[in-house]
């Protein structure tokens, strides 16, 4: 096992991620104190048909839904800026 502080492991992720996959675990510090441990999945996970098993399983959580791209409130124009941008814009200048 072995252990990253938390800048190296942002900086050279990839390289974290292929010794996981060969089945070592690492430990994750912050200022020398452990946070995080980084472990293979199990073979019986890995085998699973995608997400769907794995959420079903509890091991993941799916992503919060997403409220949707922010837009004007109806029936109200856009800024006087905005709306020279959207004319520039549709005239190609």
């Amino acid at each position: 096992m072995s252990s990253v502080s938390i800048s190296q492991l942002k900086t050279y992720l990839g390289r974290y991620l292929r010794a996981v996959r060969r089945g070592e675990e690492i430990v994750v510090t912050d200022r020398g104190r452990p946070v995080a441990r980084i472990v293979p999945l199990e073979k019986d996970v890995e085998e699973k048909d995608g997400l769907d098993a794995l959420v079903q399983e509890g091991i993941v959580r799916p992503r919060a839904k997403a409220k949707g791209r922010l837009k004007p409130p109806p029936g109200k124009g856009s800024s006087g800026v905005l709306t020279a941008l959207l004319q520039e814009r549709q005239e190609g200048r």
